[in-house]
């Protein structure tokens, strides 16, 4: 019985199970084909669709559990299953016919454990009544294949729909699997993207072409939705609708990763991921520069990311870039592709040396193949190196050589990098001696820094060290050279000038031409301001009855105004005309100090003439012209008249002057010339001493018999200052008879020393030893006439400037005598003016006395017109005292004449004023003549005594050209010693000893012009520490080719002071006031006139004071007593 329950209980939860399963079946084609038929139709959202996923998962799986898990567990007793009393009531209910049998047998078998045998027989008895029934068969499985007709429903509209709709059922499947994805509704249309990509290169042009298909009907606008990575939401964009079924859009400057879908409010496509290849770049890249170590530039390294640079030529560049990721390959394309390499440090460098210009760019491959676009192209200029530029300020024209035979070259020189030599090449083209023509240059080493890029350089050439004499014409230019060191040094030259030595006669020619052409200018003006007094004078007689000017009047006194200002413009001319021949004279050293002191006088009498005041009438008189006043313009014209009046006289003055400047100056020329003659001579002697051959002596000859005609033309000089000196008051003939004489000697002896070298030239072609000693005969007795013809040109000098002494004595002592009379005529005056003020002083208006006091003023006025000739007259030979001549003279003139007017008006107090004002005048006259006098004396003094002729303040000026001079001869010595290799210890302490002198000099002169309130002499701390090193140098034998560029440098400094000392000389207007030494005397020295003079000028003092009336009285009678207690001594 047991068996046949567990049979009956296997086959009862088989029946579950296969019946769970077939409702399990039917339960999800049922509701699975529900659902995407729904999903089909209506596109559900995945919200719902992931609802329905989850909601049919549930109802399946409970299904499952309880339907087909739950009853196999029971199968396999792993659940609790039925009991037998549940079997027996299922087949009670099965097999009426059993009834409770079995539920009997089963509760009796529970009843009867452990009980008898009577038990057990009514069990089987109950068992075999119940045999017979198969219990099994309560459970009739067939019974489930009810279920698979229902499960064939949904499993045939399944495969229906699937065959005539099979996109409705994948896509409906596919969204439901795809549960939480976005899928676009079923739409009347599908939209298809031809050419999406997956990957795309950054910062590349793409072009997605968008077809419609499948349509129902057409969409009027698509939008393509993109959301990059770095953003949170999708951004619409229109596509460009090329047809009705197709679309474009063109995806640009995308840089990172996208998602995109495209659509419109009805229909999508689904949502696509695209990743972004990045494109190679530059991050960041650098440049050095290595540039030739000539230009001294080192290494520069340019800012970041500049790629266009300029470079000099030959220089080394490197390039250092950072790209943005790993790179396959790195080029720089420049018509060739040069490879960078990769350093250490992870980046890329790239070295390359430039010699010409470039353009290039910089191409990048990474490692997925992808190259950089838009490239920057950048630039490489080449900076060649310059050609280096000499450029000559001085002299920048053809140089005319003067008595120094030294030219001061002043020049600049310029370039990029620094300099390797430069030189002055020069050939002479004509000769006036024994120069040699040449058509080839020859080389004259001039030092430079050779660092220094702008150097302002200032050498002095001597140029007699080249060979250069009198009458010779040289062409010389600059050439410098760079210091290349790519190509090789380059050289540029300046232009070709010409240097020309003229004769000393030449140049006093042109002086003379010049003086000659001044002395006609001041004679035409002086004619012309004759014209226009004459002018004014008809002018004002003319406008004496006319109360109105007529058109013609006022042309006319508007042409005198015309001509007026052109004499004054003229006399502007002929003034700066004179200024620069006495400031060529002056460079040139023409002239004596003496000379050049009388050329400053005069300059600044010249200068005092332009009178301001002359202007303002002129003015005033245009403004009279417009408002008409007869008594205001006579009153113009006539002052013009006295001021041309004035005019007149200066320039006859000017004249005086400058016949007595013509004597000075012709005298200085002959000296001059002696001197310059006497040096030819003494280099002739020295040559005529060391010839050997007959061309040397005949050449000799020929120079001397050139020297012969030289003093000819300085006798013809002496006969022309004969003649000047004859005009004046000291005209020395019998010193000019003993110069010619001299003359005349000298000449005579040249044309014998000339003689004598050609006889001895011709001995000593002929053969012979007789001849030879003829010869040698000849010559030395030439060479006696030239030594002896040299020391009477000096003796002959010598005697030309004591006689220039003897004549500014005579002069001066001229001038005293005329300086004594005066001054007591202008005392006499000044008492007689002062004791009729007092007269006048006592008398009242109308008083019958006036008219004889008038009488007196009339005397004194008289009697200082007298005065005033010969105040004029001395003023003439002392410009220095021509402007306060004329000034005072004219204000005591106009003063006393004043006077006069107020005598007939009887107006006493006018009258004394004016005597008073001409008192004053007369008073400073006497006062200046005083000075003079005692200036003088002192002049005269100091010649006496041998001190010289300069009589400027301040004593000797420091000559800074000889110290130049100095210089430059010892540079001379320095380098022939060089050059020649002989180091002489005893010579080179000689030369460091003139060099120790020369500083000396130098210092001595630099107090003196900081004392005097000078500028400073340059760098003089650089200068002496130069000095002091070459004197070491020189001591301890170490001449080296850098020395004599020190010393080249020392004298270049000291060419630049002697150029400023110059240019203060010219332009300081206060050396040319004379000084004023005073005598003192003590009191018990005075004589009785000085003592009566000396309180006559206290008296005038306390005149000029601003005392009141009644004090100046007191100091009158204090003066008065004081003046005849004396008288009574």
């Amino acid at each position: 019985m047991d068996q046949r329950l567990k049979a009956f209980r296997k086959k009862y939860y088989t029946d579950k199970i296969i019946r769970g399963s077939l409702i399990l079946a039917l339960l999800i084609t049922s509701m699975l084909f529900v659902v995407l038929l729904s999903e089909g139709i209506f596109g559900f959202s995945s919200a719902v669709r992931t609802a329905i996923v989850f909601g049919l998962g549930l109802v399946f799986l409970g299904v499952l559990v309880y339907m087909v898990l739950w009853p196999l567990s029971q199968l396999f007793n792993w659940a609790k299953t039925i009991s037998d009393f549940q079997i027996a009531e299922m087949v009670r209910t099965h097999f009426p016919e059993i009834n409770d049998k079995l539920t009997n047998l089963l509760q009796l078998k529970r009843s009867a454990v452990g009980s008898s045998a009577l038990a057990s027989a009514a069990i089987d008895k109950k068992a075999r009544d119940i045999a017979p029934v198969p219990l099994s068969s309560a459970i009739n499985l067939n019974l489930n294949t009810r279920y698979l007709k229902y499960l064939a429903v949904p499993v045939l509209l399944f495969l229906i729909t699937y065959f005539t709709n099979p996109s409705l059922i994948s896509t409906s499947g596919h969204r439901l699997v795809h549960y939480n994805q976005q899928f676009a509704p079923p739409a009347p249309f599908k939209i298809q993207i031809d050419n999406l990509p997956q990957q795309i290169v950054a910062g590349q042009d793409y072009e997605l072409n968008v077809n419609i298909v499948e349509q129902k009907e057409l969409p009027n606008e698509l939008y393509i939705y993109i959301k990059k990575a770095s953003e949170n939401q999708f951004i619409d964009y229109n596509l460009t609708k090329k047809s009705p079924t197709a679309f474009t859009y063109t995806l640009s400057d995308i840089k990172e990763d996208f998602e995109l879908y495209v659509g419109n409010p009805e229909v999508r496509t689904e949502v696509f991921a695209v990743d972004v290849l990045k494109r190679p770049f530059i991050r960041k890249f650098q440049v050095s520069i290595t540039y030739p170590a000539y230009t001294g530039l080192g290494v520069e390294k340019l800012e970041e990311n500049v790629g266009d640079f300029k470079v000099v030529k030959g220089s080394l560049v490197k390039w250092q870039l950072e790209p943005n990721g790993d790179l396959a390959q790195a080029y720089l394309v420049a018509g060739d592709s040069l490879p960078f390499v990769m350093d250490e440090a992870g980046g890329y460098s790239l070295s390359r040396r430039m010699m010409r210009d470039m353009d290039y760019f910089i191409s990048l491959n990474s490692t997925e193949g992808i190259s950089n676009v838009d490239t920057v192209k950048y630039r490489v200029n080449i900076i060649q190196d310059r050609y280096p530029s000499v450029y000559v300020f001085s002299p920048n024209n053809d140089f005319l050589i003067d008595l120094d035979p030294n030219m001061p070259l002043e020049l600049e020189i310029a370039d990029d990098y620094g300099f390797t030599k430069m030189a002055l090449y020069y050939r002479f083209i004509k000769s006036g001696g024994i120069s040699q023509v040449t058509q080839t240059h020859s080389e004259y080493p001039l030092g430079i820094e050779k660092n220094v890029l702008l150097q302002p350089l200032a050498y002095n050439v001597d140029l007699t060290s080249l060979g250069l004499q009198e009458g010779d014409e040289l062409e010389y230019y600059i050439k410098v050279w760079d210091n290349d060191g790519v190509a090789g040094p380059k050289a540029s030259t300046s232009a070709v000038y010409k240097g020309v030595y003229p004769t000393l006669d030449a140049k006093y020619d042109e002086v003379s031409e010049k003086q000659d052409a001044f002395k006609e200018d001041i004679e035409a003006m002086n004619e012309k301001a004759k014209e226009l007094q004459e002018s004014y004078r008809k002018m004002q007689e003319k406008l004496l009855d006319k109360k109105r000017l007529s058109f013609d009047d006022k042309k006319e006194i508007q042409e005198l105004i015309d001509q007026h200002q052109q004499l004054t413009q003229e006399l502007e001319e002929a003034q700066q005309k004179f200024e620069e021949t006495k400031d060529e004279l002056q460079q040139n050293q023409m002239i004596s100090e003496q000379t050049l002191e009388k050329y400053e006088e005069l300059n600044e009498f010249l200068e005092e003439l332009d009178n301001p005041e002359i202007e303002k009438l002129l003015e005033e008189l245009q403004e009279k012209l417009e408002n008409f006043n007869s008594e205001d313009l006579m009153d113009k014209l006539e002052e013009l008249q006295m001021n041309d009046e004035d005019l007149q006289k200066s320039l006859e003055r000017t004249l005086e002057l400058l016949k007595q400047l013509e004597v000075n100056q012709k005298s200085d020329e002959i000296r001059n010339k002696l001197d310059n003659l006497k040096a030819k001579e003494d280099v002739l002697n020295e040559q005529l001493e060391n010839a050997e051959t007959s061309e040397e002596l005949e050449q000799n000859a020929q120079r001397q018999e050139e020297l012969s005609k030289q003093m000819e033309g300085i006798k013809e000089d002496l006969k022309e200052l004969e003649e000047m000196k004859s005009k004046t008051q000291t005209p020395d003939e019998e010193a000019m008879k003993e110069l010619m004489e001299q003359a005349e000697e000298i000449q005579q002896d040249m044309q014998e020393a000339s003689e004598q070298s050609q006889e001895a030239a011709e001995q000593k072609n002929e053969k012979g030893r007789k001849n030879q000693q003829q010869s040698q005969q000849s010559q030395q007795n030439a060479s006696q006439k030239q030594q002896k013809a040299s020391e009477q040109l000096q003796q002959m000098s010598e005697q030309m400037e004591s006689m220039q002494m003897d004549m500014q004595m005579q002069q001066d002592q001229q001038n005293l005598e005329s300086l004594r009379e005066l001054l007591e005529n202008l005392l006499k005056l000044s008492f007689d003016q002062e004791d009729l003020r007092d007269e006048v002083k006592e008398l009242k208006y109308g008083d019958p006395a006036l008219k004889d006091k008038s009488q007196e003023q009339k005397k004194l006025q008289d009697d200082m017109n007298l005065v005033r000739d010969s105040l004029e007259s001395l003023a003439n030979k002392v410009p220095e005292i021509q402007k306060m001549v004329l000034d005072e003279s004219k204000n005591i003139t106009e003063n006393m004449g004043k006077s006069q007017t107020y005598f007939r008006n009887k107006q006493v107090p006018m009258i004394t004023m004016h005597q008073q004002a001409a008192m004053t005048s007369i008073n400073n006259l006497a006062n200046m003549l005083s000075d003079v006098m005692k200036q003088i004396q002192q002049n005269m003094m100091n010649m006496q005594q041998g001190q010289g002729m300069c009589t400027k303040p301040g004593g000797q000026k420091p000559n800074m050209q000889q110290l130049s001079k100095q210089q430059q001869q010892l540079n001379q010595q320095l380098q022939q010693m060089l050059q020649q290799g002989n180091m002489d210890p005893k010579k080179l302490q000689e030369m460091a000893a003139q060099q120790e002198a020369i500083r000396k000099q130098l210092k001595e002169a630099h107090e003196r012009i900081k004392q005097e309130g000078g500028k400073a002499l340059g760098d003089m701390d650089k200068i002496t520490q130069d000095m002091i090193q070459s004197e070491t140098e020189l001591i301890n034998r170490q001449l080296t080719h850098e020395t004599l560029m020190r010393q080249q440098q020392i004298l270049s400094r000291l060419l630049q002071a002697d150029k400023s000392v110059r240019e203060r000389e010219l332009d300081d207007k206060r050396e040319s006031k004379t000084a004023k030494e005073l005598e003192r005397k003590a009191p018990e020295d005075l004589t009785l006139e000085e003592y009566k003079n000396k309180i006559r000028q206290e008296l005038l003092k306390s005149n000029k004071l601003e005392y009141s009336n009644d004090f100046i009285i007191l100091i009158e009678q204090y003066y008065k007593k004081l003046e005849s207690t004396n008288d009574k001594k």
